[in-house]
């Protein structure tokens, strides 16, 4: 089943980094963000709600990230326009693994 994407679904975004934060402290593995990273605030005050990208394969949300031109915090010497910078990067637990 192919994947469909849309834009600036911010908040379904939210719920599928929650959920795979959430698996991965279930299995006792290391958290690649703290949960206060993870809230609505924190995620609006750091990232803009158009550069979210959330994929869909049969209606369900399965993965998401968000993009940002420039990324001044992590590549301050980078113009605008030179490079998208991918970050937050989850796919759903129920989604890992599958073709």
């Amino acid at each position: 089943m192919q994947l469909t994407w849309t834009r600036g679904e911010w908040q379904v975004a939210a719920d599928l980094l929650r959920a795979a934060a959430n698996h991965l402290e279930a299995q006792g593995k290391e958290q690649l963000w703290p949960p206060e990273e993870l809230t609505d605030t924190d995620l609006l005050a750091r990232y803009p709600a158009s550069g979210w990208r959330v994929a869909y394969r049969g209606g369900q949300a399965v993965g998401c990230f968000v993009t940002l031109d420039p990324d001044p915090l992590y590549w301050p010497e980078a113009p605008a326009g030179e490079a998208l910078v991918m970050h937050k990067l989850a796919v759903h637990p129920k989604a890992q693994g599958k073709a």
